[in-house]
């Protein structure tokens, strides 16, 4: 007789103890167990794109500004005169858009949000959602006067 020891790696492993409900749900990502969880996915997503679209535009803008020589702006281009100078493809121009774009990425999660609570009919949170878009109007008419 061999004292040797049998090799693990013929041994049969072990079937896990069936899991319970309670214990599925916990596994599960803390965003899925929310109650507006499609609004979390929703906001996380918009977020997300958000910022990478205004990286890439500030990130493109930069190049063209290095390449073309020319110095770093002190200011932005004023919005309501950014199409013409976007469409000859000023970097300042485009550094402004990256700007707008990164400042417009929280009103798409408002809209995203409101988007999801018209979707499930909540209506207290349509009505809190659409206050916040009137002061978000309201303090962007305040400061471009």
């Amino acid at each position: 007789m061999s004292n040797a020891t049998p090799n693990p790696g013929s041994m049969p492993l072990p079937t896990p103890p069936p899991v319970t409900p309670d214990e599925a749900a916990a596994q599960e990502p803390i965003v899925e167990r929310l109650p507006h969880a499609a609004l979390y996915q929703r906001v996380i997503r918009s977020l997300d794109v958000g910022q990478v679209v205004s990286a890439v535009i500030i990130v493109l803008a930069l190049a063209i500004i290095v390449i073309n020589g020319d110095n770093l702006p002190r200011d932005t281009v004023p919005f309501t005169n950014l199409l013409d100078p976007l469409l000859e493809g000023d970097g300042d121009a485009i550094l402004s858009l990256g700007i707008l774009a990164l400042i417009l990425t929280p009103l798409i999660y408002v809209g995203a949000g409101l988007y999801t609570f018209i979707r499930e009919r909540d209506r207290l949170f349509v009505i809190v959602t659409l206050v916040l878009i009137g002061i978000l109007a309201t303090s962007v008419i305040i400061a471009s006067l």
